[in-house]
């Protein structure tokens, strides 16, 4: 799970993040909630609790079989590492909302990312901006810090 300054540049990758068709359709003929499980907005602990289910099925021995297929399958195990970054970002000012607020709403994406980062990132893994992706990623979440301020001014 991702932390407030971390900058996900391509998040890990799960067994529970790839399951086809015909095992969604298999839990939820075993009334089990797959949609918690593909939420990747949620803890992988929490993803993988709907799973716990699937060992009350002794009862019905075709459900048992598949609920016990199921649950070797998808384990949350790990198939791609992701690429993590950390960053720390200071809150910004009235004086810094009312210098980025217009260069992105502009679109002047260059001048926004500029002027972001030099006043708004204050430490971490810095010599990581230097690829273009990180860089791309953590000017990104600097668009989401200011979007509720966007927003706000669009209705006013």
């Amino acid at each position: 799970s991702v932390k407030n300054g971390d900058t996900v540049l391509r998040g890990a990758v799960y067994d529970i993040d790839e399951i086809p068709f015909n095992d969604r359709v298999a839990f939820k003929e075993l009334g089990i909630d797959f949609t918690i499980i593909l939420d990747k907005n949620l803890d992988l602990k929490e993803r993988l609790k709907p799973l716990e289910q699937l060992s009350e099925f002794r009862d019905n021995e075709a459900k048992y079989n598949r609920a016990i297929e199921l649950a070797n399958k998808y384990t949350g195990k790990e198939l791609e590492p992701g690429e993590l970054y950390q960053f720390l970002v200071r809150r910004p000012d009235r004086g810094l909302i009312k210098m980025l607020l217009p260069l992105a709403q502009a679109g002047k994406i260059d001048d926004f990312a500029d002027k972001g980062v030099k006043n708004l990132v204050v430490g971490g893994d810095m010599d990581a901006l230097e690829d273009g992706l990180v860089y791309m990623g953590v000017v990104s979440q600097l668009k989401e810090m200011i979007a509720p301020a966007q927003s706000f001014l669009s209705k006013a």
